[in-house]
């Protein structure tokens, strides 16, 4: 047999000839700790100190080191559980099915509609941020406030895409 173990459990990995053949056995035991912060990952989890937006027990920052899952800006989330912000609604006529509703697609529609919204004053959809300077105090934080920092943060993330 051979074992290696880690902060948080150990892997055992045993060869035998039970049935007149050479059969290989491995098991883990006790959690793992992919990110050897020895803490086990379901922990991690739990606790929040590591994210899991796919539900799948790995959490999601050893998911894009080891590139099982793509994160193409490099911002720490995972392709495929990011929310694309600047998608409001899924046609811009009010009334119609859709409106304010996202749809996961980045079009005129969901500009018109922001721009529909920051008209009427509408702060609880407009209201996007307190400076729209990256790296200020309050960049991407509503401050209860619409004003042209709202707009042109809105403009800056729809021309960034999704």
């Amino acid at each position: 047999y051979d074992m290696q173990s880690d902060l948080v459990g150990a892997n055992l990995a045993c060869a035998t000839t039970l049935n007149g053949g050479q059969d290989v056995y491995y098991i883990r035991i006790n959690d793992w700790d992919c990110n050897g912060n020895g803490v086990g990952d379901a922990t991690d989890i739990s606790l929040g100190t590591a994210q899991d937006c796919n539900s799948n027990g790995i959490p999601d920052s050893c998911e894009i080191a080891a590139g099982t899952v793509p994160d193409t800006n490099n911002n720490g989330i995972p392709d495929g559980c990011e929310v694309c912000e600047p998608d409001l609604t899924t046609g811009a006529v009010a009334g119609q099915p859709g409106y304010g509703i996202p749809n996961g697609v980045l079009n005129n529609d969901d500009f018109f509609f922001y721009l529909a919204q920051f008209s009427i004053g509408n702060t609880a959809i407009a209201d996007l941020t307190t400076g729209a300077i990256p790296g200020q105090p309050g960049y991407g934080v509503p401050n209860g406030i619409l004003n042209n920092e709202d707009f042109f943060y809105y403009l800056t993330i729809f021309s960034a895409g999704c």
